[in-house]
């Protein structure tokens, strides 16, 4: 026996798919379908853009495919300045993290002189943590006798044994007993002797070159009590002290400034 089957007419037409991928979902309004073996424009076929500055939120209608790959930043020498205050750059431009920065400077440190005055500096790279700075070479020679007495050089140095030679330097000083007018304490002295009340010789060990130099003398106590000297020679000077202006024997500090 033969059965014959009459097909089931369709009763919608069948279209190319037309759907569209968007933010939400929206029902549709036309009267065709799709097969179900229909291919969907889903993906993009463009190169994806390359990655930018700011993100964008996008229009195209497509999306890309799940191994798709975006073009990386173009990757620039850096050109960071080093400042006194942070500040947002505005470059399109990145670096990669092996690049090498310009911070070090290659140049020797300045070599600092006496009598340099402080300075911020303009430089736009900092020195390294073990960085020198040259020194200017110290005075070849000390000062003489005659240079120390000139007191104008400014590139010689001075010796322990040439600043006593400085006219601006004390040349002998003591300290006197007045009971006895024994040696305290001195400098520069031969000898100090009480040759009566209140009266005593300081000889001094290395002499000066004249009788015009000063000589200055002070005493311990109360107001009413002075000390005076009187220069004898280049080498003794007389010391008083005196209560209210008699002789008394009273302990003294003296000293003595001149050429030498």
């Amino acid at each position: 026996m033969t059965i014959s089957v009459t097909p089931i007419p369709r009763v919608i037409d069948l279209a190319t798919p037309a759907l569209t991928l968007g933010t939400s979902n929206a029902a549709g309004s036309a009267q065709t379908a799709i097969s179900s073996d229909s291919t969907l424009l889903v993906f993009d076929t463009s190169t994806p853009a390359p990655v930018g500055s700011s993100g964008s939120v996008g229009s195209a209608t497509t999306a890309p495919r799940r191994d798709h790959v975006h073009a990386g930043a173009t990757l620039a020498a850096p050109s960071l300045t080093l400042g006194t205050s942070n500040s947002g750059g505005d470059a399109g431009t990145t670096f990669a993290t092996n690049s090498t920065i310009a911070a070090f400077d290659a140049t020797v440190p300045t070599t600092i002189a006496y009598g340099d005055s402080a300075a911020a500096g303009s430089a736009s790279v900092t020195a390294r943590r073990d960085h020198t700075h040259g020194m200017v070479a110290a005075p070849a020679s000390a000062a003489t006798q005659a240079e120390m007495e000139a007191a104008s050089s400014t590139t010689t140095f001075v010796t322990p044994g040439r600043t006593q030679n400085h006219p601006g330097v004390v040349k002998s000083w003591v300290k006197i007993t007045g009971s006895n007018g024994s040696t305290e304490k001195s400098y520069n002295t031969t000898s100090t002797s009480r040759s009566g009340t209140g009266t005593y010789v300081w000889t001094i060990a290395t002499d000066l070159s004249a009788t015009d130099y000063i000589a200055m003398s002070n005493c311990e106590g109360d107001a009413d009590r002075t000390a005076t000297s009187s220069v004898i020679s280049a080498t003794v000077i007389h010391v008083f002290t005196r209560v209210a202006g008699t002789l008394t024997d009273l302990s003294s500090h003296n000293l003595s400034l001149g050429d030498q």
